[in-house]
């Protein structure tokens, strides 16, 4: 350090050890006469030199070699006892040489011989010097070491592991983090190659390795940023991780610093993130992700491809886009209001997709918030279940049918037994009156009006799919094709018939005389449906129902089915209307021409049949009605017509058992019995029954109902008797068709059943087809 002197000289703090005022004085002109101003301080004990050393910092200390009591060498003993850095100079009348080396080696600066003093001041400003720039030296290694204290304790602390090799990649820093991530103490790597922190597979490979890193340019930055590589802990266990190196040159050596990131976590993240975001993009469900305004961010493939929109043409809109205002507008503040208020909100929607179609979707919009709580997303997850509703739909109209077909099944049954009473007595009424033909009359009218009462039982049977049908195989292009010849007589010049009959048609499974019945329901329907003219199309087809379909739509059974198609091109009716035209008594047309009971019949037989029926309609393009029936297992039979043939009024001397627990009605067929010369035995249930038939009475027929009470049925009353006389001729009747005898009730007596109401003409045919034909006795 060199110092600037003035007119005053520079000031300087000097310690004399010297026994002589005269000689100190000396030295004190002299540095004066150099160009300082010394203060100072004489001492000549080592006590007093001890407590100057205490008192006051000095600049310099000049001290005699030789002084009674005290020698210069002790002096400069104690001064390096205190480890004080002071410059040092021995001031001397005579040193020898070997004095003079030794005073060096002790430790002191320089001598200078008190005959030659012009030696000092050059000796002082040198030593002053050298002082200073060890004071500097000192100051920076202080200043370095506070450094790299601080690095140190900065390391230690470091929430990254800090990894630091020499040249040779042997390990000289293992911080804590280090010792946390990779398993090992500081102690047990320090020294070891670098290497073992690296899988042996990947070591020297990329350039987060000192191996690979030692190749490249000199550098005493960063290597270009953290990459990701595999490091391996002390168990064996590899892990990823994100690595910055960095190479420091300092006076030729080399130092490798890695910092190291265990991302192990980070990478299950982003895995799971990805299989988020594969899942929300290959998910079935309808996904949207808008910002916290409700701007759309993103769609997934599902709601694009449902509701038929690109992504940009949904992205960076509002879901409002394909809002289809079925909904309120209180149905959406409320939905706002929830998600808004951090919470999830559950509905049904309406949307329009972009070709004006709607579709129903449940939905469950939820909220996303940053860690801060802060609402920054909305997610809407919602599903499609316009296809589930209309399932319900139609399991709802499904069920509604079926109630009102118990119910009008069972008032049906009623009617039966009352008109079978009414009808059974008018025909004997009307054989009583041939001498009086008012009365007759006025019996036919009244017999006329109860079989229309029975024809009215009929249609609800029919509808509750409870009426007796006489299933056959048969070829439904031959009954069209009849049946369309009766209909052009029938439906008039105005409407085209079309036919469009499958050349390959199944035979299909079902009764033909009510097939050709409602297929000229639907005829009928079709011409009052275009009153100024137009097509009645009539089709047939073989079609298969597979499985999706049938999970799609109610009451669907999966098989191979024959089709009938009647189309027209007239009014056609309303979705509210279409709801309701399978149910019994409701119809479009004026009071008196039409009875609401004909597409109640057609849905019933269908059902009953085992087929299914569908209706399309249209306003202003016409209806399509499809019925789908059963394929047959075998060849069609012949469609045979009605025989009209009536039966002859034999007259018998057989025994008929009458069993009805009914009165009137078993007093209705005992007197109609009588008539026909029949010996006639009644009992009001099973077991009355049984016992006639226990005591030995002679019976030929036994003409049972079916359901009684008692707790013995007629099929019941029908096998105990044929246990008892094997050889009885059993005649069956009912009012309810789901309780028809059917295979082994009967014994081999098929078609024996009578349905209720039935004519007197009816019950002798019966009786006589039961009994064989053969007369009395034999």
């Amino acid at each position: 350090m060199t110092k600037e002197k003035n007119a005053r000289g520079v000031p300087l703090r000097v310690l004399i050890v010297e026994d002589s005022e005269v000689d100190t004085e000396l030295l004190v002109r002299e540095l004066r006469r150099g160009g300082y101003e010394p203060g100072y301080r004489r001492v000549a004990q080592s006590e007093t030199f001890n407590e100057a050393l205490d008192n006051q910092d000095w600049d310099i200390i000049l001290c005699d070699y030789t002084m009674p009591g005290f020698s210069g060498t002790e002096a400069l003993s104690l001064l390096r006892d205190r480890g004080l850095d002071i410059p040092f100079i021995f001031v001397s009348g005579t040193i020898g040489e070997e004095t003079a080396v030794a005073a060096m080696r002790a430790g002191a600066q320089d001598y200078v011989v008190k005959d030659n003093l012009k030696r000092l001041f050059p000796a002082i400003e040198r030593e002053l010097r050298e002082a200073e720039m060890r004071r500097q030296r000192m100051q920076a290694e202080s200043e370095r070491r506070a450094v790299e204290l601080k690095f140190r304790e900065v390391l230690a602390m470091a929430p990254d592991a800090i990894v630091a090799a020499d040249e040779n990649q042997r390990i000289t820093i293992f911080n804590r983090a280090a010792e946390a991530l990779f398993g090992y103490d500081a102690a047990e790597v320090s020294g070891q190659p670098i290497a073992i922190l690296r899988p042996r597979h990947s070591a020297g490979t990329d350039q987060t390795d000192p191996v690979a890193f030692d190749g490249q340019p000199d550098t005493r930055g960063l290597s270009g940023g953290p990459v990701e590589t595999i490091w391996q802990r002390k168990n064996g266990e590899e892990f990823p991780a994100e690595a910055s190196l960095s190479r420091l040159v300092d006076n030729g050596n080399t130092t490798f610093m890695a910092v190291i990131r265990d991302i192990s976590g980070r990478k299950r993240d982003e895995a799971t993130l990805r299989k988020l975001s594969r899942a929300v993009h290959h998910s079935a469900s309808l996904i949207v992700i808008t910002d916290h305004a409700g701007v759309i961010e993103y769609a997934n493939p599902s709601l694009l491809r449902t509701m038929g929109f690109a992504a940009d043409e949904v992205i960076g809109r509002k879901p409002s886009l394909w809002k289809s205002g079925a909904a309120a507008e209180s149905h959406y503040a409320a939905l706002w209001e929830t998600v808004l208020a951090g919470r999830d909100w559950h509905g049904e929607f309406q949307n329009r997709c972009k070709d004006g179609s709607l579709i129903s979707v449940f939905a469950t919009i939820s909220p996303i918030k940053d860690p801060g709580g802060q609402i920054t997303h909305f997610i809407s997850i919602q599903e499609d279940i316009t296809q589930r509703k209309a399932l319900e739909s139609q399991l709802q109209q499904a069920q509604k049918m079926e109630a009102v077909g118990q119910l009008t099944g069972g008032m049906a049954h009623d009617f039966n037994n009352l008109l079978t009473v009414v009808i059974g007595n008018l025909d004997l009424l009307r054989d009583e009156f041939e001498t009086r033909p008012t009365a007759q009359r006025m019996a036919q009218l009244a017999l006329d009006a109860s079989l229309r009462g029975a024809d009215l039982t009929r249609k609800l049977l029919a509808f509750s799919r409870r009426q007796p049908l006489e299933t056959k195989a048969f070829d439904l292009n031959a009954l069209v094709a009849a049946t369309t010849e009766l209909l052009r007589r029938t439906i008039g010049e105005q409407i085209s018939i079309e036919l469009d009959l499958a050349a390959d048609l199944w035979p299909a499974l079902a009764d033909p005389a009510q097939l050709e019945a409602a297929l000229t329901n639907l005829a009928i329907n079709a011409r009052d449906a275009m009153p100024d003219g137009g097509t009645l199309t009539i089709a047939t087809a073989n079609a298969e129902i597979n499985q999706q379909f049938a999970d799609r739509n109610v009451e669907v059974t999966v098989g191979n089915y024959v089709t009938l198609a009647v189309s027209d091109t007239g009014t056609g009716m309303p979705q509210a209307i279409l709801d309701k035209v399978f149910e019994p008594f409701f119809t479009t047309k004026e009071e008196g021409k039409g009875t609401g009971l004909g597409l109640s019949m057609i849905y019933g037989f269908v059902k009953q049949s085992g087929g299914h029926v569908w209706i399309d309609s249209e306003v202003g393009r016409g209806t399509k009605v499809l019925l789908y029936l059963p394929k047959a297992g075998g060849d069609p039979e012949t469609v045979a017509g009605a025989n009209g043939d009536e039966p002859e009024k034999a007259r018998h001397d057989a025994t008929v058992l009458v069993v009805e627990d009914n009165a009137e009605v078993r007093d209705v067929a005992v007197s109609q019995l009588r008539t026909f010369g029949y010996q006639v035995v009644e009992a009001e249930d099973g077991p009355a029954a049984m016992a006639l038939l226990e005591q030995g009475l002679p019976v030929d027929l036994l003409f049972t109902d079916v359901v009684m009470p008692g707790g013995m049925s007629g099929l019941d009353l029908a096998r105990n008797a044929r246990r008892l006389r094997p050889e009885l001729k059993v005649l069956f009747t009912t009012g309810f068709a789901a309780m028809a005898p059917t295979g082994d009730a009967m014994n081999g007596d098929n078609g024996n059943v009578l349905r209720k109401p039935y004519r007197k003409e009816e019950l002798a045919r019966k009786i006589g087809e039961a009994l064989g034909g053969r007369e009395p006795g034999t």
